[in-house]
């Protein structure tokens, strides 16, 4: 027979083809039809099936008989062996069965069909009659019949228990019988984290698919289960605390599930759904973007519209998706991101442009095995509902302009306004937390020793950076330099409640523990015993992973921003915070129009490169002030590329009393006459002039013939809204600070 030949489908409109899995036998040959059907006509939740499954690995294709509707002909088509497999075990042996396949129904070879149909598959699986969830004949490490079994009894128990989450005694074999589950010793949670760890868990279609599905079964070989018993089973066992949800492979698990509850209350922001699924594999490096992008279009808030065009490069189409996000939301959210220890393999992408092929597979896999390293951006953390304090507000919900960029060379820009903050004098290690492997071997057992001894290290580094023991006097506000490193490392998530006295006073001691359980103490280390009792918290450790998930302290359980950050120390004030990405000495920290946190910028010239966000205690939160004064944008415009930064381009004084903007450290013009200097003055005469580019002289000789007097020629600029808040402090311009 000859290989199987598309005919096209119309160009424009909803046309789609069904696949028709023709009946017969176990042993018989695979034979399907296809059709053309238009989408608005079978999405009546009872035409057709969609499946979900895992394409897998290149390599071992089989042939499967196929036949277009009107052909006389039979020819043959490859497909990769788990869809060959699923279409042998979901084949009826006396009747039809009509599905949706994206391998077959979409000629894979056409960029142009996929184009068009790749938009439409929202609506293919949410107008079908169920969603058939593949996850393979079997898997390894897994009794397919005991992992189906145990996931319908968490789901049982669940009915069981009903709305209120009972108090389980998890060591107690009658406590988990009453619920009609097996002993906290029992294999049968081996397998079912086996079918959890499936690679159709970590495949970034399905989120879509299993979201948008009115119904959904999963199909391990000849055993199956309801989707929505898995979410509620799960559900059950974290509430409860079972030891076995401590496994990486249900920390992941929880996104997917969460998704669909997220999609129909009309949440899911283009932004957020990316985040939220970032470690999500793919073939296709586009698909990281283009398999969420049906997600958003019932959100309650418009979103930024993105064509699929699988003509365009890699670099292209992330540069564009985080250009119209900018554009369309109007502020930077997309620039905080969640800090990854990998740096990005796609070439010549502006650093303002996250790189959603990272982390690839591998990678993935690793940052599953630490607790706590699906970290989540500063600014996001806060629309998942993680944070309870204050709205990050670092430039009092400003929001970003599009600036003009004046030609294609410059495609690859993203021009902003912004103020320096500080430059960084002193960086801390990497967080890499903590090594938990899904098995155990030697060289996991390895591992995970080694990141302890990692762990303990990089705190200690953290501490000196931050001064911890040694900075003299204290932090801002009155605050003491212990209190500024505890809350920089939950990254200031308190409550308003908690920074009352006596609230903050209970944190304080909690993370005086946690310190204690996370440092060598000092007279063992003094003794050379230091190693000794970080081993020993390694077997502790070990332990409670493997027995039981350990109930974490308030504190403890807001540390989910250390993860891959690193401490860092501004010059001068000697602020103190933590930072994403490779930062180094001389790093800068910014304040950028419509950013709700600072930014670590790296400057080279006129340009430089953005290297992270940044959480810096005491100028986040609203209001943000620095040395007691309310911080103020530096009008000027600066520009993102892959290794830029900042341009200056100083508009008029009029602008930057309009939005009440003055630089920091403040330029001498914005201070009183009387406060500078005789070379001051003249410099700041200068600055005036340049900043109004000849208009500054025919405004102050207005400003004189209207008070008569020559010598009243600084009255403007004394007068000026800028100038009148530093008036307030009785200060001079030194060294890039405001000091008596």
């Amino acid at each position: 027979m000859e290989p199987f030949r598309y005919s096209p489908l119309p160009a424009g409109g909803d046309t789609v083809r069904i696949l028709r899995l023709l009946s017969g036998g176990e042993a018989d040959e695979i034979q399907c039809e296809l059709s053309s059907r238009k989408l608005a006509e079978i999405s009546d939740h009872k035409t057709y099936e969609a499946l979900s499954y895992c394409w897998g690995k290149p390599g071992g294709e089989v042939k499967i008989s196929i036949q277009e509707e009107g052909q006389a002909r039979n020819s043959t088509i490859l497909v990769q062996p788990n869809l060959h497999g699923a279409l042998s075990a979901f084949r009826y042996k006396e009747t039809p069965r009509n599905l949706w396949i994206d391998a077959i129904c979409i000629d894979q070879s056409n960029e142009e069909e996929k184009n068009r149909q790749i938009p439409l598959m929202r609506r293919i699986y949410e107008g079908c009659s169920s969603v058939v969830i593949w996850l393979g004949r079997e898997l390894p490490d897994c009794n397919s019949e005991v992992a189906i079994s145990l996931l319908k009894k968490l789901n049982d128990a669940a009915t069981i228990a009903g709305p209120d989450i009972p108090s389980i005694n998890i060591f107690s074999s009658k406590d988990l019988a009453k619920y009609g589950l097996p002993s906290l010793f029992s294999f049968d949670y081996v397998s079912l984290l086996s079918l959890l760890e499936a690679p159709w868990f970590h495949r970034s279609w399905i989120v879509q698919e299993s979201a948008v599905a009115k119904k959904a079964t999963l199909f391990l070989g000849a055993f199956s289960a309801d989707w929505t018993d898995l979410i509620h089973g799960m559900n059950f066992a974290l509430e409860t605390k079972l030891a076995f949800t401590s496994h990486p492979a249900v920390n992941y698990f929880i996104p997917v599930a969460d998704e669909g509850a997220i999609y129909r209350a009309g949440g899911c922001t283009l932004l957020g759904v990316l985040l939220r699924h970032r470690l999500c594999g793919a073939t296709n490096e586009r698909d990281k973007v283009y398999a969420f992008l049906g997600l958003t279009e019932k959100s309650a808030r418009p979103q930024a519209r993105i064509k699929v065009d699988y003509g365009q490069d890699l670099r292209t189409v992330y540069t564009e998706v985080a250009r119209s996000i900018i554009t369309h939301d109007r502020n930077l959210d997309v620039l905080s991101l969640p800090p990854l220890k990998f740096k990005s393999k796609t070439k010549s992408l502006p650093s303002w442009a996250p790189d959603w092929s990272i982390p690839d597979t591998k990678q993935a896999k690793e940052i599953r095995q630490i607790p706590g390293g699906h970290t989540q951006s500063l600014v996001n953390a806060e629309e998942s509902g993680n944070r309870i304090s204050k709205p990050f507000n670092a430039t009092r919900n400003s929001d970003y302009n599009v600036l003009e960029i004046h030609s294609m060379h410059q495609a690859h820009l993203l021009p902003t306004k912004g103020h320096k903050v500080a430059t960084i004098t002193a960086v801390g290690d990497m967080h890499e937390g903590q090594f938990m492997p899904s098995s155990w071997n030697f060289e996991s057992f390895r591992r995970c020793i080694g990141s302890i001894f990692k762990t303990y290290h990089t705190l200690l580094t953290w501490e000196s950076v931050a001064e911890f023991r040694t900075q003299k006097g204290k932090y801002e506000h009155d605050e003491s330099n212990e209190d500024a490193y505890w809350q920089t490392l939950i990254a200031g998530n308190l409550s308003e409640h908690e920074n009352e006295e006596e609230p903050k006073q209970d944190m304080r001691e909690e993370f005086f523990k946690w310190r204690q359980a996370n440092t060598a103490n000092p007279i063992l280390k003094m003794l050379g015993l230091g190693y000794l009792q970080l081993i020993f918290m390694a077997f502790s450790l070990i332990i409670v992973f493997l027995i039981y998930k350990r109930p974490q302290s308030t504190f403890h359980g807001r540390l989910q921003n250390i993860i891959f950050r690193r401490m860092i120390r501004t010059e001068g004030k000697r602020y103190i915070g933590m930072a994403s990405g490779d930062v180094r000495l001389k790093d800068e920290v910014w304040l950028l129009e419509g950013s709700k946190v600072p930014l670590i910028i790296r400057r080279g010239g006129e340009n430089g490169v953005l290297i992270g966000d940044a959480y810096i205690h005491g100028i986040i939160l609203d209001r943000p002030r620095v040395n007691g004064q309310d911080m103020f944008f530096q009008e000027g415009t600066y520009t993102f590329t892959r290794k830029v930064l900042c341009r200056f381009c100083y508009r008029t004084f009029d602008f930057l009393e309009h939005l009440s903007i003055v630089p920091y450290p403040p330029s001498l013009h914005c201070y009183a006459w009387e406060k500078l200097t005789g070379a001051e003055r003249k410099v700041s005469l200068e600055e005036l002039q340049i900043i109004n580019q000849g208009g500054f002289r025919a405004r102050v000789m207005a400003a004189s013939a209207r008070n008569g007097d020559p010598g009243t020629t600084w009255t403007w600029a004394r007068e000026s809204s800028p100038n009148e808040k530093l008036q307030k402090e009785h200060k001079t311009y030194e060294r890039g600070e405001v000091q008596t």
